[in-house]
């Protein structure tokens, strides 16, 4: 899905004087300009500098990288903004189908792990809000009617942020992803819950900095009305796994379990 989203690159043949090879078993082949890849990559950069100073080179990328998303990341190298997405592509994404919207967000994922790995901050800054807007279009797009496509999306998602990014990083795609979540109705864990609450609770429990940084975030929130947390009930959850939180947060306790859903004190 990802080919017809990447904007064509613009440099011109008489400037390559580099050709990268990428794929499982070097199968796909780039002609690129080293001046462009050295200025938005540090691997390229650090790659470049160490090679003997031929006027036309061979770089081989490691293998098990998704090639699509590469070679988005390397034209976007080329762009004078390094950016991988036409903004009339942006457009036409802003209406998908559930299953096209899921694919959409595991490939700006993709690019924003390729970014990570290959040291490209201005294209991962641009994957990350690339996923970010998919994702929250993804879960206003969750519905009763679609709902079993939408909770299978929902945890293939989480799964591979998890899976990519390093904790306590600071890493702006977990932090984009648990910020939504929480906020947005078809998701939130807090009264009134959404159709992906139990998800959101499951996942909790199955990956633990996952289940932290829900529950971190909750209780640095404001109390509403309708919010069931209160900081002043002197009760913790009594289950050994949600335990082990309260001792990042220097004393304050809840009333609702963001960790397992509970009822402290029930």
């Amino acid at each position: 899905m990802g080919q017809k989203w990447i904007t064509d690159y613009t440099v011109k043949s008489s400037t390559f004087d580099v050709k990268v090879w990428f794929g499982d078993s070097g199968e796909h082949e780039f002609d690129g300009n080293k001046d462009s890849l050295s200025k938005a990559s540090g691997w390229f950069r650090a790659a470049f500098s160490a090679e003997a100073q031929d006027q036309y080179s061979n770089v081989f990328m490691p293998q098990g990288d998704d090639s699509v998303a590469l070679e988005a990341v390397l034209k976007a190298c080329h762009q004078p903004d390094n950016s991988y997405i036409d903004i009339l592509e942006t457009l036409k994404r802003l209406e998908l189908p559930t299953n096209e919207r899921i694919k959409d967000i595991m490939f700006h994922i993709s690019v924003y792990e390729l970014a990570k790995k290959y040291d490209m901050p201005r294209i991962g800054a641009s994957a990350s809000r690339e996923a970010t807007i998919s994702f929250i279009q993804f879960l206003n797009g969750t519905k009763q009617q679609n709902l079993a496509a939408s909770q299978d999306g929902f945890l293939s998602i989480i799964r591979r942020v998890y899976a990519i990014t390093r904790d306590n990083s600071r890493e702006s795609l977990r932090d984009n992803v648990i910020e939504y979540i929480l906020d947005n109705p078809a998701s939130r864990i807090i009264a009134p819950p959404g159709l992906l609450a139990p998800l959101v609770l499951g996942l909790s429990e199955e990956i633990a900095e996952f289940g932290r940084d829900i529950f971190l975030s909750v209780m640095k929130r404001p109390v509403g009305g309708d919010v069931s947390v209160n900081y002043t009930v002197p009760v913790q959850c009594s289950r050994s796994e949600c335990q082990a939180l309260y001792d990042q947060l220097d004393g304050q306790v809840v009333h609702f379990c963001p960790v397992c859903g509970s009822k402290i004190g029930q």
